[in-house]
């Protein structure tokens, strides 16, 4: 039996994950204990398409473009895109929200397995650091206590670790077909 969805206002503990329950499913759950915040599940076996549940709300993400990649994350009530990520080089991406706030992603480790969001002050918000393994994926997330009651926080940690799980199976399967 899952556990019940919390609002992220709830949040105040100093430890929050990304776990993905079941090996080689494309489901995750953003869990400080028992507690779940939101859910990320890939819609196909195969394809960017996805959707997160939140307590506040429901959406779904999919990346898009091939020379200029970004990624949508469209609010499934309202029907539209509340914010875009749009992938820059060098391990670098700005996120753009509909109300016109702009955050950078950025990749702090050579493999791309840690990413921070910083906003227009150069202020870090919140932090992802991947852990891989072949049949299952998880993250510590770490949320300065500054901007703890961010709006747009949960939509920064699921749309972060959205791009970190895609990335990381491209990544994966370059290197299958590499040893082929």
């Amino acid at each position: 039996m899952p556990a019940p969805m919390r609002s992220f206002r709830d949040f105040k503990e100093s430890e929050i994950n990304w776990v993905q329950p079941r090996a080689l499913e494309r489901h995750y759950e953003l869990r400080s204990g028992q507690q779940v915040f939101a859910t990320l599940t890939w819609l196909k076996v195969f394809g960017s398409l996805a959707e997160a549940i939140m307590a506040d709300g429901r959406f779904t993400l999919k990346r898009g473009g091939f020379l200029r990649p970004f990624v949508t994350i469209r609010d499934t009530v309202m029907g539209n895109d509340i914010a875009v990520l749009r992938m820059g080089m060098l391990r670098h991406a700005t996120l753009e929200f509909s109300n016109g706030r702009r955050i950078e992603l950025i990749s702090t480790r050579f493999w791309g397995f840690e990413w921070e969001f910083i906003d227009e002050n150069g202020m870090k918000l919140c932090k992802i650091r991947m852990k891989a393994a072949m049949t299952k994926n998880s993250a510590e997330v770490t949320i300065f206590e500054a901007v703890r009651k961010d709006r747009d926080l949960l939509i920064m940690l699921v749309i972060g670790w959205y791009t970190m799980v895609l990335m990381n199976d491209e990544a994966a399967a370059t290197a299958a077909a590499g040893a082929s």
